[in-house]
C-alpha cells in the first residue's frame, strides 16, 4: 500500500517533466515545420518572380536581335540594288553591338547563302543551298517568309556551323515585287541565353532549361534533385513567332543554403535545454533576413535591366521603379513613387488591364502607348504588363521599352517609299517629255541660221530658246529625282566646284547679299558626277537666296570631318570619314512643323508674290547625295537662319586634269534608230549639219533590213521601241550581219539590265 502511494506521489514528477518536454518537443517540431514551409514558399515565390523576369528580359533580348535583322532588311530594301559591301559593313557593326547574334547572312532568291558575316566561325554556312538543309523547318520558314512577306524562323536545330540554334528569314523585294533575297539572322541558343544572363550568381542559384516540342535544347546551372523539382516554375517564352517552354528551379546547393532543414541534433539540444521559444525567435529573425536578401537579389536583376520597370498598385499608384525608368522619364525615384501611373501614361485603365489579362487567360499583355517626361516631351513606348501577387496582394508589373528609334526607322521607311514612288512617276514623265523637248531646243538654232542678223523674228526665237532651256533644266531635275539621268564618275575638287558655282553660275548683284567662304586648304577630293554636284550646290545657294534679305550673309565652309559616332539629328548618318560641306544663311529660318517635309518633292515654301519654285531643289539635293553614297542634314531656327550639311565619302584618288572638248564633224555614214519622228528629224538635221551622211529607221526590224543592203559606220540606237525589238536585240542581230558593227545607245534607261547586256556585246 505504501509503495502504491509513493508511486502516485512520484508519478507527478515524471508526468510534468515529460509533459513539459513533450510539449516543448511538439512545439519545436511544429515551429520548425512551419519555418521550413515558410522558407520553401519564399524560395518558390522567388523562383516564380525570377522566371517571370527572365521571360521578360529574354523576350526583350531576342526582340532586339530580331530588330537588327529588321533594320538590315529596311536598309537593304531602301537601296536601288543590293550593295554587298554596305551589307557586310553594317552587319559587322550590328553584330559587335548585339552579343548573342551568331551571324547575319545574305541568301539569294535560290535559297543559297551568298554572304556570311562574320565569316570566322561560320565558314560551313557559306555557299550552302538551303533547299537541301537537313532540317525541313528551314525550307518551311523560307517558304512562309516569302508567302507572308514578313519575318519567319526555323525550329531549334543543329546549325550548319555547329551547335543548337535557329535562323530567321526576312524577304527583300525588288521594285517590281520579285524576291531579291533574304536577310538571314542566325542565333545560337546557348550563346544567346548566356549573353543575356551573364550574371554568374543567377546560374549558380538556379537551373534553367529550355524545351521546344518537348525536346531539351538548353540547360544551365548546377545539378538538381527531387526536392528542387517541387520548386519548378514553368513559363512560355516567345522566340520570334514560336514559343519555347522554360523551366527554372533552384539548384540543390542554393536550396540547401536557403531551406530551413533542421538536423536531429538541433532538436536534441532544444529538448535538453528547453530553448524552443528562443530558437524560434532567432530563426524568425533569420527568416526576415533571408527575405531581405531575396528582395535585394530581385532588385539587382531589375536595376540592371535595359528597360524601365514599374511596380504599380491596383489603384494605379507607382510603388517602385528601376533606374532606367528614372532615366527615360527624367524624374527621380522619389518623384515617381509619389505619382500615379496616369500622370505619365493616360492610356492604361487598371481595371480594364486586369480584366483583359483575365479574359485572355494570358500571363501578360502587350500594347503600345506614350509616356510623358518631366519636361513635357512625349516618347513612344511598348508596354508589357503582368499581374503578380505579393503577400496576398495583387500588383501590376510593367515593362516599358522606348521604341523611339523603331518608330523613326518605320517613318523613314515610309518616307523612302513615298519618295521612290514620286521619283518613278517623275522619271517616267521626264523621259517622255524629253523627246518633246528635242525640237524646242534644236529648232531655234536652225531658225537663227536661216534668219538674217537684223530679222525682227530673231528676238522671239531667242525667247523661245531661253524658255526651252529653262524647261530642259526642270526636266533634268525630274530625271535626277527619278534616278533616270546618268553621269560619269570623276575625282573632283569640291573647293573648285563651289568657286565655279559662285563665280560663273550664280547671277547675283553685289548689293543683294554677301557670300563668304571658308575652304579647308588640305581638303581631300570626292568622287562623283560634275554636273550633279554643281546642281546641288546651286540648289542650296538658290534656297539661301530666297531665305535672306538684301543684307543677308551666306557662309560656305568645307572641311575634312571624322564622325566618331552614329548621328541621327534628321537622317541617320553612320560614323566614319567624310568631306563635310556646310551652307549657312542668316535668313528667316524654317518652322519646326515644315522642317520634316522640306526634302519631299514638289514641296515649295516660296510665296506667290515672289518667285514661284518647282519644289524640286532640296529633293534633288537628297537624291544626288544618295546616288553618291553621301548624307544630308539640316539645322534651322526661326529668325536665326538655316544650315545645310552635306557629307561626301572621302576619295583618295588623284584629281585628273580635264580639257575642254570641241564638237567636230565627219563624213561617216550613221543610221539613227528611234520610234519618234521628231527625234529622228532633229538628230538627222544636226548630224547632217556636222557633215555626216545620215539615214533613219523607226524600228529595229527596219534597221536590220537596211543593214542587209548597205554598210553603216555607226548605229545610234534607242533602247525602247514600242511594237519592235529593243536596242539590245537589234544590236545583237546587227552583229550577225556585220561582226565589226559599231553602235551607241541613246536612251534615258542608261542603267537598265538590257543596256548592260548591250554594253557587254560592245555597244557604247
Amino acid at each position: 500500500m505504501d509503495k502504491k502511494v509513493k508511486y502516485k506521489k512520484d508519478a507527478k514528477y515524471w508526468i510534468i517533466p515529460i509533459s513539459v518536454v513533450v510539449s516543448i518537443w511538439i512545439i519545436s517540431i511544429l515551429g520548425f515545420s512551419y519555418y521550413e514551409k515558410s522558407e520553401d514558399d519564399k524560395l518558390h515565390r522567388e523562383t516564380e518572380i525570377i522566371s517571370e523576369q527572365i521571360k521578360l528580359r529574354l523576350e526583350s533580348w531576342v526582340q532586339h536581335r530580331i530588330d537588327v535583322v529588321e533594320n538590315m532588311a529596311i536598309l537593304s530594301a531602301s537601296q536601288d540594288s543590293f550593295d554587298s559591301s554596305l551589307f557586310e559593313q553594317k552587319a559587322e557593326e550590328l553584330i559587335s553591338w548585339f552579343p548573342g547574334l551568331q551571324a547575319l547572312n545574305w541568301i539569294d532568291q535560290d535559297w543559297t547563302i551568298q554572304i556570311v558575316v562574320p565569316l570566322e566561325g561560320n565558314e560551313p554556312a557559306l555557299g550552302k543551298d538551303l533547299k537541301y538543309h537537313p532540317s525541313l523547318s528551314v525550307q518551311n520558314a523560307l517558304a512562309k517568309a516569302e508567302k507572308n512577306n514578313k519575318i519567319s524562323r526555323s525550329a531549334i536545330m543543329e546549325l550548319l556551323q555547329g551547335g543548337a540554334g535557329f535562323a530567321t528569314y526576312w524577304p527583300i523585294h525588288s521594285s517590281d515585287g520579285n524576291i531579291l533575297g533574304y536577310i538571314n539572322g542566325v542565333l545560337k541558343v546557348d550563346k544567346l541565353i548566356e549573353n543575356c544572363f551573364s550574371e554568374p550568381l543567377l546560374t549558380k542559384r538556379f537551373s534553367i532549361m529550355f524545351y521546344e516540342n518537348n525536346k531539351l535544347i538548353y540547360k544551365s546551372g548546377e545539378k538538381i534533385c527531387e526536392k528542387t523539382c517541387v520548386m519548378k516554375s514553368v513559363v512560355s517564352v516567345l522566340f520570334v513567332d514560336k514559343f519555347l517552354q522554360m523551366e527554372i528551379m533552384p539548384t540543390e546547393t542554393y536550396m540547401n543554403a536557403s531551406s530551413a532543414f533542421i538536423p536531429s541534433w538541433i532538436l536534441g539540444i532544444t529538448f535538453l535545454f528547453s530553448l524552443g521559444l528562443g530558437v524560434l525567435t532567432r530563426k524568425s529573425m533569420l527568416h526576415n533576413k533571408g527575405m531581405r536578401a531575396s528582395e535585394e537579389r530581385f532588385r539587382t536583376v531589375v536595376e540592371n535591366a535595359g528597360d524601365a520597370f514599374f511596380l504599380v498598385s491596383q489603384d494605379g499608384k507607382i510603388i517602385d521603379v528601376n533606374q532606367q525608368a528614372c532615366i527615360d522619364l527624367q524624374y527621380s525615384k522619389e518623384e515617381l513613387t509619389s505619382m500615379n501611373i496616369k500622370e505619365i501614361d493616360e492610356k492604361p485603365n487598371v481595371d480594364l488591364v486586369r480584366d483583359k489579362i483575365n479574359s485572355e487567360d494570358a500571363a501578360s499583355i502587350t500594347f503600345e502607348s506614350t509616356h510623358k517626361r518631366k519636361d513635357g516631351s512625349i516618347i513612344p513606348v511598348e508596354i508589357r504588363i503582368s499581374l503578380i501577387e505579393i503577400k496576398d496582394e495583387e500588383f501590376f508589373l510593367c515593362l516599358s521599352r522606348n521604341i523611339s528609334e523603331s518608330k523613326k526607322l518605320q517613318e523613314l521607311e515610309n518616307r523612302n517609299q513615298r519618295l521612290k514612288t514620286a521619283g518613278e512617276v517623275a522619271g517616267q514623265v521626264a523621259h517622255d517629255f524629253n523627246n518633246l523637248l528635242a525640237p524646242l531646243i534644236a529648232y531655234p538654232e536652225f531658225i537663227h541660221e536661216l534668219l538674217g542678223d537684223n530679222h525682227p523674228a530673231k528676238e522671239y526665237v531667242t525667247k523661245i530658246e531661253k524658255s526651252a532651256n529653262q524647261i530642259a533644266e526642270i526636266n533634268q531635275q525630274l530625271l535626277t529625282l527619278g534616278r533616270r539621268g546618268h553621269y560619269n564618275q570623276q575625282v573632283l575638287d569640291l573647293n573648285n566646284l563651289i568657286t565655279q558655282v559662285v563665280n560663273d553660275e550664280i547671277d547675283i548683284s553685289s548689293d543683294c547679299c554677301k557670300i563668304t567662304t571658308d575652304f579647308a586648304d588640305d581638303l581631300l577630293p570626292i568622287k562623283g558626277g560634275h554636273s550633279q554636284i554643281v546642281r546641288i550646290i546651286t540648289n542650296l545657294l538658290h534656297n539661301s537666296f530666297d531665305a535672306i534679305s538684301s543684307d543677308g550673309i551666306i557662309t560656305i565652309k568645307t572641311q575634312n570631318y571624322y564622325l566618331d559616332k552614329n548621328m541621327s539629328e534628321y537622317f541617320s548618318i553612320p560614323k566614319g570619314e567624310y568631306i563635310k560641306l556646310s551652307v549657312a544663311d542668316n535668313g528667316h529660318g524654317i518652322p519646326a512643323d515644315v522642317l520634316p517635309t522640306i526634302f519631299d518633292p514638289f514641296i515649295s515654301t516660296k510665296k506667290a508674290d515672289n518667285k514661284k519654285g518647282s519644289g524640286l531643289g532640296l529633293s534633288i539635293v537628297e537624291s544626288v547625295m544618295k546616288d553618291h553614297n553621301g548624307y544630308v542634314d539640316v539645322n534651322s531656327k526661326v529668325g536665326e537662319g538655316t544650315v545645310f550639311y552635306l557629307y561626301f565619302p572621302v576619295c583618295r584618288d588623284d584629281i585628273q586634269e580635264t580639257s575642254s572638248t570641241q564638237i567636230v564633224g565627219g563624213n561617216e555614214k550613221i543610221l539613227v534608230v528611234d520610234d519618234d519622228e521628231m527625234i529622228l528629224e532633229v538628230t538627222q538635221k544636226i548630224l547632217d549639219n556636222l557633215g555626216y551622211e545620215t539615214k533613219t529607221a523607226q524600228s529595229g526590224e527596219a534597221c536590220l533590213e537596211m543593214l542587209q543592203n548597205e554598210n553603216f559606220d555607226l548605229l545610234l540606237l534607242d533602247m525602247i521601241i514600242p511594237d519592235s525589238i529593243d536596242g539590245t536585240e537589234t544590236y545583237k542581230r546587227a552583229l550577225e550581219i556585220n561582226t565589226n558593227q559599231k553602235a551607241i545607245i541613246v536612251s534615258g534607261y542608261a542603267e537598265s539590265q538590257r543596256v548592260n547586256e548591250a554594253m557587254q556585246l560592245g555597244v557604247q
